[in-house]
């Protein structure tokens, strides 16, 4: 099975008076040096720095910020009804078990709103996904996220795929869900946030 672990540190400008661009744009990442050392029994560590103009969005009063790419697991994976051949999951997915840890700073004047529920999907042999909001307890300003996605199969028989394709859409309500930030008062200056990321 192979293991990921990410190290991302984002610097992400908002402004309060214009709207933010498409949520985690695919040119987030510009291109520089990466760590990715290899570890034991497929385990794998990447670093790496990136910068976003559009991670988040402005909507009066709140910058919200969502959890999860805009591309849905489903789909990506499963997004037919209904197939007439198995699905081939590609050696880099499955097996595999994803972690990411997301620490996001709220900037000046803006407060963290209430966290939206985690919660744990079971897809039996087809693996898990699990998803923790909690508020920083060393930091008032700051959220962690940890995200968990497992894949245990890589080959979906055509007698499994309408259980799979719902263990996909189960995970995906699950991951896309959003943090949202409420502006204390009237800025009206740029405000920067950092996001920093461990997987």
């Amino acid at each position: 099975m192979l293991k990921t672990s990410t190290v991302v540190a984002c610097v992400l400008a908002l402004s309060g008076s214009a709207a933010m661009a498409q949520n985690w744009p695919s040119n987030w990442i510009p291109p520089g040096p990466n760590d990715a050392p290899g570890g034991a029994n497929g385990a794998a560590r990447v670093r790496y720095h990136a910068h976003s103009d559009g991670l988040a969005r402005h909507e009066p009063n709140e910058l919200v910020v969502p959890l999860s790419p805009s591309m849905t697991l489903s789909s990506n994976l499963a997004p037919l009804t209904k197939r007439t051949l198995p699905v081939s999951l590609p050696s880099y997915l499955a097996p595999s078990r994803q972690r990411r840890t997301i620490r996001i700073l709220a900037p000046p004047g803006f407060t963290w709103e209430d966290a939206p529920p985690g919660g744990k999907v079971s897809g039996g042999d087809f693996g898990s996904a699990q998803l923790e909001i909690t508020k920083d307890p060393r930091d008032a300003r700051a959220v962690v996220i940890r995200r968990t996605v497992v894949f245990d199969k890589s080959e979906i028989p055509v007698a499994q795929y309408g259980a799979w394709r719902a263990f996909l859409q189960q995970t995906d309500a699950l991951m896309h869900k959003s943090v949202r930030l409420l502006q204390a008062s009237p800025a009206g200056s740029k405000a920067q946030t950092e996001a920093k990321v461990t997987k």
